[in-house]
């Protein structure tokens, strides 16, 4: 059996897993709304931070989650476990 993370026919919202030095070329390469949205918000990619930013022009729901910096990801394990809880399952989901 294929190993899949998403059933293709299934609405997904995408993901996006962030490290805190690469937040601010991210963001340059974002619509101008969804920059500003991430900034106000207050979202840094520290590690375990999740941010859900809604749709903007062309570009639909999607989720940030922070990643921190190497640093403290060798403080502890599984650095993104306590982000999938704050993650708002199905909700945003555009059909």
């Amino acid at each position: 059996m294929p190993f899949t993370f998403a059933d293709p026919a299934t609405s997904a919202t995408p993901l996006h897993i962030l490290e805190s030095a690469s937040l601010t070329n991210w963001l340059d390469n974002q619509p101008e709304a969804t920059a500003d949205w991430v900034r106000l918000n207050g979202f840094s990619g520290k590690i375990g931070q999740v941010l859900m930013v809604p749709a903007s022009g062309d570009q639909g729901v999607m989720a940030l989650a922070g990643f921190g910096d190497e640093s403290e990801r060798a403080r502890g394990r599984f650095a993104l476990a306590g982000a999938a809880a704050d993650l708002d399952v199905g909700e945003h989901a555009e059909e």
